[in-house]
Parts: C-alpha cells; sequence; structure tokens
C-alpha cells in the first residue's frame, strides 16, 4: 500500500500514539479508540504491525469502546469476545508493517504478511460463527453464486465525497450478464440507496432485514440500541458476522473504508473484487472469468466501457494534477515571484501603475 512516508501513515502513527498503549511487562496491547467497530479492528492491526516482530506473544485489550459493549460489559475485555485470538501460533511468521490505510488501494495490500495477523489474532469468536451460520440457514445463501454489494452511507460523506449508486449497479450488470444465476447480497446502511438498488437490480437483489437502515444521516453505530433495534454488542456481532460472510462470496463489490478494507484481510487476496474509491471514482476490479474467451466482440465491449468511464472520470482529476503540477514547477514559481515584484514596483492608481497597464495592453495579441 502506499502509505510508507506518506501522509497517511503519518496521521495513521499519530492517531495509535494517542489511542494504544503496549504494557511491555505484560505483553498487552491496549486499544483505547472511541470509533466505529472496524476502525478499532484497524488501528488493532496497525499496532500489532509495528510491535511484532517480537519474542512474546502480545495480548489484546479493548478495555473502553463503549459504542459496541452493553451495560453489563463493563470492565470485560471486548476482543475476546468478538475474537478467538490464537496464543500459540509461531509468533515469528509475523513481520513489520507500516500503517495499514483505510482509504488505500485494496489490491496492494501485502496480504502474504498481513493473512498471518488475521488468522491469529482476528478470527471470530463462537459467537459471531454461530451468527454467520444462521443467517446463511434463513437466507440459503451459496456463497458460490452470490455477489455481495456494500454500500456506505450516513455520515460517510462527512470523511470523503460518496460514489453514486449507479457505479454499484454497473458493476453488477457487468457479472449478471455473464452469470445471470447470481444473487446479489446488498448490504447498506441507507434505505433510500437500498431502495434504489432493490429497483434497478430487481429479483436478484436481497437483503439481511437483520442489520438496520435508516432515512437520516446519523450512523447507525450512533443510534441508540432502541433505534437499532438491537444492543451494541448484537450490532457489534452482526456487523463481524456478515463483514465475513461477504469475504466468502464469489464477487464482491464494497466502497472505500474500514469495512470494505476488512472484506479485503479476511478475503485473503483482491480476487474477483471490486473498490470504488471517491472521487470521482476508481473502479479498480480484480475480476477473474475461468469460461469466458475473450472474442473480439467482448474485447471491443470492455474497451468501450473502461474509455467512457475514463472520459467521465478522469477529466477533472486529470485537470487537477496538471494544475497541481504547474503550480510546483520551478518556472511557475519564478514567474510568480516575477510578477510579485512587477506589482509592488508598478502598483495601481499610480502613473507607474498606469503604464504598465498600458504597456501589458500593447502586448496582448490582436
Amino acid at each position: 500500500m502506499e502509505t510508507s512516508g506518506g501522509i497517511f501513515e503519518r496521521v495513521g502513527n499519530d492517531f495509535l500514539d494517542k489511542f494504544s498503549h503496549v504494557d511491555w511487562k505484560d505483553s498487552r496491547l491496549d486499544i483505547t479508540t472511541p470509533s466505529g467497530f472496524f476502525a478499532n479492528c484497524t488501528a488493532t492491526l496497525s499496532c500489532l504491525t509495528r510491535i511484532y516482530p517480537y519474542e512474546r506473544y502480545v495480548r489484546v485489550n479493548w478495555p473502553g469502546q463503549d459504542l459496541w459493549r452493553n451495560a453489563d460489559q463493563v470492565g470485560v475485555n471486548l476482543f475476546d469476545l468478538y475474537f478467538h485470538p490464537n496464543s500459540n501460533f509461531d509468533i515469528h511468521v509475523l513481520a513489520k508493517l507500516s500503517y495499514t490505510n483505510p482509504h488505500g488501494v485494496y489490491q496492494d495490500l501485502n496480504f502474504e504478511k498481513l493473512n498471518p495477523y488475521i488468522s491469529n489474532y482476528f478470527v471470530p469468536s463462537e459467537i459471531v460463527r454461530e451468527k454467520m451460520d444462521e443467517i446463511v440457514h434463513k437466507y440459503k445463501i451459496d456463497y458460490g453464486n452470490t455477489v455481495g454489494l456494500w454500500y456506505r452511507g450516513t455520515d460517510k460523506f462527512t470523511e470523503h465525497p460518496p460514489v453514486p449508486p449507479h457505479y454499484y449497479v454497473a458493476e453488477i450488470r457487468k457479472l449478471v450478464r455473464k452469470n445471470p444465476r447470481l444473487r446479489v447480497l446488498v448490504q447498506t446502511d441507507q434505505e433510500q440507496v437500498r431502495d434504489i438498488f432493490v429497483r434497478e437490480l430487481g429479483e436478484q437483489v436481497f437483503y439481511l432485514n437483520e442489520l438496520p437502515v435508516t432515512k437520516s444521516s446519523i450512523g447507525i453505530h450512533k443510534m441508540s440500541s432502541e433505534e437499532r433495534g438491537l444492543s451494541n454488542f448484537e450490532f457489534g456481532v452482526m456487523l463481524l458476522a456478515v463483514v465475513n460472510m461477504f469475504a466468502k462470496c464469489k464477487y464482491v463489490i464494497t466502497y472505500t473504508g474500514s469495512i470494505g478494507l476488512w472484506i479485503y484481510l479476511y478475503r485473503g487476496n483482491a480476487n474477483n473484487t471490486c473498490q470504488l474509491r471517491p472521487r470521482l471514482p476508481d473502479l479498480i476490479s480484480q475480476y477473474e472469468d475461468e469460461n469466458e474467451v475473450p472474442t473480439e466482440r467482448t474485447t471491443t465491449q470492455r474497451n468501450l466501457y473502461s474509455s467512457m468511464l475514463e472520459e467521465e472520470n478522469y477529466v477533472l482529476r486529470s485537470e487537477s494534477i496538471e494544475l497541481s503540477a504547474i503550480r510546483t514547477s520551478f518556472m511557475y514559481r519564478s514567474m510568480k515571484c516575477l510578477a510579485m515584484k512587477i506589482d509592488r514596483l508598478f502598483p495601481d492608481n499610480t502613473t507607474r501603475g498606469r503604464f504598465r497597464k498600458r504597456i501589458v495592453v500593447a502586448l496582448r495579441p490582436k
């Protein structure tokens, strides 16, 4: 990932320093972030990847995280309720890594080095696995025939401009054209967006009634348990269960953010995925099609589709990049310095200023 030495790593490390503490005597990592569930997970993972290599197993402790605990769980280590960490694994398989950026490009994740952290620290607990089995049985989910589509609405716009739903719909239609039998599992916290997906994609769409939605811009995790219909802990269990389910789907289409990152981390690779990044949206897809042999027609269709997206998505970005390059160039800085000196030597509303204006007018092309 593009984090080493960059602004995201610096900001991320500042965040970790503020909301984490390592007790080296007890080999314990305390995470105190008052964040969303998977933001807590990202902070924990990033701290662990800074600690190792280390000669002792480090136990993770979530002592706060009140957004994700019930009243009768005060003083309980929440991490051990949500996860089943393995303290007996070979810790030498863990390597040092830079900050894991939830807004980066997920196909660039170092899965080879990250997978041992996920498989030894973040295995879902028994209560989460039971919830997964319950949902799969209720909705008759066949992972090999399911597309997981996750769209984050509500207050996410405060971090990044959202990618419009029609981009997600276009990606689904590409997959359904190749395999009309695919079912589409839609997960979003925004009821209006869910209704768009149902209307546009029809009978192939299904969603989980267990996870609440809203028409407001308030994040679901910031609502009361009465408004959600789920206690804090039940909501956390449901989220962790569904993210693990998404990771098992044949295809995944997701937004860029903490949940999107963890779908990829639990998946362990970027195969058959599409990450949408704002703005204007990058569509970073890694679909594999074992059965389709590219023909001149399908290749032309793909090229046409790609060129349309490129034209729509990247014109403004390219202009922004070019403008940035101009502004940082030596020539630009020199000309700007010269212009400032001219302004000082020939100020407006003076004889010298009026002389300057006459020269400028005379030099303009006719």
